[in-house]
């Protein structure tokens, strides 16, 4: 299946499960793509003060392929950004898919405009890449780790190493494409240095999203660890923390296994605005971060309010509740190596609504094993004989398998 049937599969299928209008229903027979569009711009008048509208934010990009006039999504994107009632996060969801739709529509000008609101951090110097194999290197401190001398070199996976330029040209839609610019870029440990300059002190939240597991360091002192292994996504997490008046360094350290190299880092004010600083002059280094008197703390963001809607949900509300968490979760932690969890949250789905047949394509779609997903599918087919979706969800699987005549 490509990469558009499967995402519009996702968008179509986790709608239908909602009780729409009568006219949406009526639209989505005539034209299943305009009313799908309806019902998800309802949604987002609807919740669009509430964490939950990053859910249909990450269906209407499901859909952007099919619609004929982006022009209509490309308005709804711009309105949800500029909405002063939306959670910071949804707001920022919401024009950086503007920025990608309008970079689609060959407005360039226009994208680069929406993403320079974003204020991701730029002015990135690269160490690396040491080696990871057997995912040891996240516990192990690689000597720019433990200082940051521009002008040093250090014995690398595959041969002597130091610190160079990140190039403007492997930074696209706030992707820092480091596998653009290292080599090798499998099973490899990377480092990313960069200087801030804060015209005061100021309680700040860095938004980040990584290949691999992650650690930050904010003048020396650690402020987050991610151990997981994942594919990045735009604002897989966030840590708050206090950035002193003048230079500050933020470090990344990446312990990547495999697929795209890279990160995205943003910064934003203590209420979740987009922060703007420019970078201090490289070398010298600001000296290690003294102590903080507020010491740093994650940011618990919409996954984590989805996650508490979905613990607390109770009747027919719960299982929507577990799907609206299972594509926050496959948007924003595809891949992760760990629990699975999107997959975890669309099962749990099914367990309550067992004969619901958009719970079953969610669970089916999310789940990496091939008999899993035949199963979901099957057992939907019985609760409902002859779903168009139902059967096409099939065909797919069966395309994937290699079943079918090319």
């Amino acid at each position: 299946m490509t990469r558009p049937a499967a995402v519009a599969l996702l968008a179509l299928l986790a709608t239908a499960a909602r009780a729409g209008d009568p006219g949406a229903a009526r639209d989505a027979s005539a034209d299943p793509i305009a009313g799908q569009l309806r019902a998800l711009v309802a949604e987002l008048d609807r919740d669009h003060a509430s964490p939950r509208a990053l859910v249909p934010l990450v269906e209407l990009e499901a859909l952007e392929d099919e619609v004929p006039d982006l022009a209509r999504v490309a308005l709804v994107y711009a309105r949800l950004a500029e909405d002063r009632e939306a959670h910071p996060e949804v707001r920022a969801y919401a024009r950086f898919r503007l920025a990608d739709l309008e970079r689609a529509r060959g407005n360039l000008r226009r994208s680069e405009a929406e993403l320079a609101k974003l204020a991701f951090v730029g002015g990135w110097q690269l160490a690396g890449p040491f080696d990871n194999e057997g995912k040891h290197g996240f516990d192990h401190a690689f000597p720019p780790e433990r200082a940051q001398d521009l002008a040093a070199r250090f014995p690398g996976k595959a041969r002597e190493v130091g610190w160079r330029e990140l190039p403007p040209e492997a930074l696209s839609l706030g992707f820092a494409h480091l596998g653009a610019a290292l080599r090798p870029a499998r099973d490899v440990v990377v480092y990313a240095l960069a200087v801030v300059d804060a015209p005061r002190e100021e309680r700040v939240r860095l938004h980040v999203g990584a290949s691999g597991a992650l650690k930050v360091f904010v003048n020396g002192a650690l402020v987050h660890a991610d151990p997981s292994y994942h594919m990045a996504r735009f604002d897989q997490g966030a840590v708050a923390f206090t950035l002193r008046k003048g230079p500050n360094r933020i470090l990344l350290k990446l312990c990547q296994a495999d697929g795209r190299l890279g990160f995205y880092a943003r910064l934003a004010t203590a209420r979740g605005e987009p922060l703007r600083l420019g970078a201090a002059r490289l070398p010298p280094l600001p000296p290690p971060q003294r102590a903080s008197p507020e010491p740093p703390e994650p940011v618990p963001g919409v996954l984590a309010a989805l996650e508490d809607r979905a613990k607390a949900a109770r009747g027919v509300e719960a299982a929507q509740a577990h799907m609206d968490l299972a594509i926050a979760l496959y948007e924003r932690r595809p891949g992760e190596d760990r629990e699975r969890r999107a997959a975890a949250e669309a099962r749990r789905a099914v367990e309550l609504a067992p004969k619901s047949a958009a719970a079953r394509l969610l669970a089916a779609r999310v789940e990496e094993d091939g008999n899993r997903r035949r199963a979901h599918l099957e057992a939907a087919l019985e609760a409902h004989p002859g779903d168009a979706m139902v059967l096409t969800a099939l065909a797919q699987l069966e395309e994937q398998r290699g079943r079918l005549a090319p």
